[in-house]
């Protein structure tokens, strides 16, 4: 009977450690998923703060230059792209 106690064991360990990797997989998608709800209201907060503003608050300068330096850049883009649908 020994050795069927020894199956027994190692069965209940790998049981164990089967439900503990899927216990900690299910909180690190939690985690992250948090995670991301917190940067997707980091982006609408700063979507706000953009289009609330005409100039950029104190300590935004950078950021607010950057993406209108970016929205200057889609729309010399966009103009070029269009050349292509003409043809």
């Amino acid at each position: 009977m020994e050795i069927w106690d020894k199956i027994k064991d190692v069965a209940n360990d790998v049981s164990s450690e089967a439900k503990s990797v899927a216990e900690k997989a299910k909180l690190k998608n939690a985690i992250r998923y948090e995670q991301q709800k917190i940067n997707d209201f980091y982006r609408q907060m700063g979507e706000k703060i953009y289009n609330d503003n005409s100039c950029a608050p104190i300590g935004y300068e950078e950021q607010f230059s950057s993406i209108k330096n970016s929205e200057s850049e889609i729309e010399r883009l966009k103009k070029e792209l269009s050349k292509y649908s003409k043809i």
